[in-house]
């Protein structure tokens, strides 16, 4: 496929955000927004002598061609929203967290997650108020793996802390099966108000439910989606 020809089937193509073309092999790769949630791109230079080239797909504001791309806010729309590049010293970004936050594929959309570490004796309305500081929320987690990933971003000496998660449970029951119900979209109407959740680093993986109100926690797990920092799943 020439150049033109890999140009024009991305401008027909409605889910194409990027071209990769290689002018000696002729090969063209198209990236898609449909794919894109579950694959993070990073753009960066390289050698001249590759003859790899990349192309943008954009809109140029009120039809005006920018004089460098920096002057250029470079979106894609994705789910009724506008997504941005972040341009970075070596290249383009798009879908990465944040610095200092993981990201986790869900069922929709990527979230990305820290664990925060606050002081000794934060309730769980002192997390959720440090999360949303933080433009982020309370969180919970979706899979077992999510849950030991988010326990992996912990130095050895903050092993022996508690950390507040999103979510209630409906009995007080300490077991491993409230773990996947504990993934921030608990409705609070249909559970007792007066038990939360918190992860208990000392038992490995489990859980156990104390009063909303304690204060014998240290930290919390906080979140926000990828593509909308309102969108936890």
């Amino acid at each position: 496929m020439s150049n033109e020809e890999c140009i024009d089937s991305c401008l027909k193509d409605s889910t194409c955000i990027l071209i990769e073309y290689n002018s000696a092999s002729d090969h063209c790769f198209q990236w898609e927004s449909i794919k894109y949630p579950l694959n993070p791109i990073e753009v960066v230079e390289t050698e001249p002598e590759t003859e790899n080239f990349v192309l943008f797909k954009a809109r140029f504001p009120d039809e005006i061609c920018p004089t460098s791309l920096d002057l250029l806010n470079i979106t894609i729309s994705l789910l009724d929203k506008n997504i941005s590049w972040t341009k970075t010293d070596e290249g383009w970004r798009l879908g990465f967290c944040k610095d200092g936050w993981k990201r986790f594929n869900r069922k929709l959309l990527p979230v990305c997650i820290k664990a925060v570490l606050i002081h000794k004796g934060v309730s769980k309305s002192d997390a959720e108020s440090m999360c949303t500081s933080m433009d982020a929320k309370l969180i919970g987690f979706e899979t077992f793996g999510e849950a030991d990933s988010m326990w992996e971003q912990l130095d050895d000496d903050e092993l022996d802390i508690l950390f507040w998660l999103d979510g209630v449970t409906e009995t007080s029951v300490s077991t491993y099966s409230i773990t996947l119900k504990n993934s921030g979209n608990v409705s609070e109407d249909k559970t007792k108000e007066s038990e939360g959740v918190k992860y208990v680093p000392e038992s490995g993986t489990m859980l156990t439910d104390v009063s909303c109100n304690a204060t014998n926690t240290g930290g919390a797990f906080c979140g926000y989606g990828l593509f909308d920092i309102n969108y936890i799943e």
